[in-house]
């Protein structure tokens, strides 16, 4: 009776850590910079769903790729850059000026271009498309956002009216 109990326990342990492995998923190797089709042409606005041209949802996107020894970092800097890109399209601020000094005959031109994004509300979950991969020892983190255009325009109303 003990000899069973054991193997019945053992058996039971060893098809939990096989059940555990089978949900895992092993991170692509790879020996050239590759990206997704989804982020090299990373839509803007688009519609999903429906049928032909009726019907469908419409949402706006924006991409971000993070690159780390961690894969936790990588993610994390994908995920930010996704997110200002929806925030700096909600409520940002150009700032530029361009300055040229002419002495005889040289000239010098100088342009500074500041993008300023301020504090930005994005109080909507955003759905999101991860594709990861391991080159040289270092992670590459590519992720898509999308969000409901219809959230995003009130989004841009409550912005304004904040800024007021």
């Amino acid at each position: 009776m003990k000899g069973t109990l054991k193997n019945i326990v053992m058996l039971t342990v060893l098809g939990g850590m096989l059940g555990a492995c089978s949900t895992m998923t092993t991170v692509a190797e790879r020996e050239t910079y590759a990206e997704p089709k989804w982020y090299a042409k990373c839509k803007q606005i688009d519609s999903e769903g429906g049928f032909l041209f009726w019907g469908g949802t419409d949402y706006v996107y924006a991409c971000g790729k993070g690159v780390s020894w961690s894969d936790q970092a990588a993610v994390a800097q994908a995920k930010t850059f996704a997110y200002k890109g929806i925030a700096e399209r909600i409520h940002s601020n150009i700032k530029a000026s361009t300055k040229i000094d002419i002495k005889d005959n040289d000239k010098v031109t100088r342009t500074y271009v500041e993008h300023i994004v301020d504090k930005t509300m994005i109080n909507q979950q955003l759905e999101d498309e991860k594709y990861t991969y391991k080159m040289g020892g270092t992670f590459h983190t590519f992720m898509r956002v999308k969000l409901e255009k219809a959230v995003y325009d009130s989004l841009i109303t409550t912005a304004k009216a904040n800024a007021n």
